[in-house]
């Protein structure tokens, strides 16, 4: 195995400007599987949800040249987040630079792949969606580790991007992690959950979690028995990160495009906004939720804004109205055609 090349590989991701990098071979990750099986048998109603994440144990079978895998961390901690919409939408998602041709994050994504190809490296990174299991690679990399709220975390705590390349070589490049473990007595994370999602150390229900609730579940929130436990979330959620001793937010750096998108979104105007504009200035940055559920932005806005009533009543009010006045018009026209 050529440890000189991996190595080599490993310092320039750094140079580039990657946080950590680390290569594993690709039959590391076939415990990964196994650990499903377990969260099934905990979360039994997670199991379709879970059950799609097995094919991440086994890339092998779809890409069946690859040997090994490169597992880069990103630290998104520097960027300033706007102030109104913190608490409302996740902090990743407002500043996952993967879409954004002029974030750093897309830059050296595109330098580090260019790289790869230039030294004859037949190398395959999921642009949107992974190709494998990311946190498991992490770990298995020693670059860092899962903290009591499921979260990867390195030094810099777990506002962490993690990218891989599926790769032709057979490399590896691991390192032993020299952090500490969450201290026995520290159940923060747990104890502030809202939605009692993280049922226990390492153990977190899909089904339960904010994050999933507003970004992937089909209900209209009315018959969701979480509604008010979402609090003020429209899109993701960072408590159980935020209460963690190991995370500090620092945000001295701008990400670009993100004030201005600060300027255009809140609450009151993504109710208000027209279909064409939601799409356009909204879920083009936050497309976690695809296009053809618009009406979860504004489902999601509306349910924020119920949870804080005295703050935000009269748009509300104001929004429930309107919706009255066009259902008026609709029964007049058909009552008298």
């Amino acid at each position: 195995m050529n440890t000189t090349l991996a190595k080599k590989i490993c310092e320039k991701a750094k140079e580039i400007g990657y946080d950590k990098c680390g290569i594993i071979k690709i039959e590391d990750i076939n415990g990964f599987e196994n650990q499903l099986n377990k969260r099934i048998k905990l979360f039994p109603e997670s199991k379709e949800d879970l059950n799609k994440l097995k094919h991440y144990a086994h890339p092998e079978k779809e890409f069946p040249w690859a040997k090994s895998i490169i597992i880069c961390a990103y630290s998104i901690n520097k960027f300033e987040i706007p102030e109104h919409l913190n608490g409302k939408i996740g902090k990743y998602y407002l500043v996952d630079g993967r879409r954004n041709c002029e974030s750093e994050q897309y830059q050296i994504q595109k330098e580090f792949q260019k790289y790869l190809d230039e030294i004859g490296i037949k190398a395959l990174i999921g642009e949107d969606h992974d190709l494998t299991t990311m946190r498991w690679t992490a770990c298995k990399a020693g670059i860092g580790i899962i903290r009591k709220n499921n979260f990867f975390y390195t030094e810099d705590g777990s506002y962490i991007v993690l990218k891989s390349w599926l790769i032709d070589k057979e490399l590896e490049y691991k390192f032993k992690s020299n952090l500490e473990p969450c201290p026995e007595s520290c159940s923060l994370c747990i104890e502030m959950c809202p939605t009692s999602s993280l049922l226990k150390d390492y153990a977190t229900n899909k089904m339960t979690c904010i994050s999933g609730i507003t970004c992937n579940h089909e209900n209209n929130l009315m018959d969701e028995p979480l509604r008010e436990q979402l609090g003020e979330w429209i899109c993701g959620c960072d408590i159980c990160q935020d209460v963690c001793p190991f995370n500090q937010w620092e945000g001295h750096a701008k990400f670009p495009n993100l004030e201005d998108f600060g300027k255009k979104v809140s609450l009151s105007k993504i109710v208000e906004m027209d279909y064409s504009k939601l799409q356009s200035i909204v879920q083009n940055k936050l497309w976690y939720i695809p296009e053809d559920k618009l009406w979860k932005f504004k489902v999601n806005a509306l349910n924020s804004m119920l949870n804080n009533w005295q703050k935000n009543m009269k748009v509300v009010l104001k929004f429930q109205l309107k919706i009255l006045m066009k259902m008026l018009k609709k029964w007049e026209n058909l009552l008298n055609p």
